[in-house]
């Protein structure tokens, strides 16, 4: 997949995603980024792979600070990310991510949001709850968040 990103990367403006399904590969575009958009993430991604996610958090704090205008440092990138490594099934590296993206953005529903399932994922209902109230204090109308909480408070 790392491999398949960064070749169509390099060349513009389609991500597709391939997924085997029933023994056969399925092609879907998952997105338009410009050039060097994904670059970030990608970047990331190998520091967790290979130091850890302490390591990745330190790396994007430092990056940003030297470097304002190299990358893209989007709360989109380290969403990107985040759900990448759950996707991975590396639910506490994404939630490493997904704690900074919050750190970074703190104004944004959608952080917490994604944070939320990242805790749910993680099994930690106290936390997901938490992190679903502050979106919706922050979007009253995040309809994905209203649904999660009635679901948890539930049981």
């Amino acid at each position: 997949m790392m491999s398949l990103l960064r070749s169509l990367i390099g060349f513009g403006d389609l991500i597709l995603q391939i997924c085997r399904a029933d023994g056969a590969e399925h092609e879907f575009a998952i997105g338009l980024v410009r050039k060097g958009e994904r670059e970030f993430a990608e970047i990331l991604l190998k520091t967790v792979e290979e130091k850890g996610v302490e390591a990745a958090v330190k790396q994007y704090r430092e990056l940003r600070a030297a470097q304002p205008e190299a990358y893209d440092y989007s709360e989109e990138q380290l969403n990107y990310l985040g759900y990448h490594l759950i996707g991975m099934g590396r639910i506490k590296d994404a939630i490493g991510i997904l704690k900074l993206n919050a750190e970074a953005y703190p104004q944004s529903s959608n952080v917490y949001d994604s944070l939320g399932e990242a805790y749910l994922d993680d099994g930690d209902k106290e936390l997901a709850i938490e992190n679903y109230e502050k979106s919706l204090q922050l979007d009253p109308k995040n309809r994905g968040a209203i649904e999660k909480l009635k679901q948890l408070k539930a049981h």
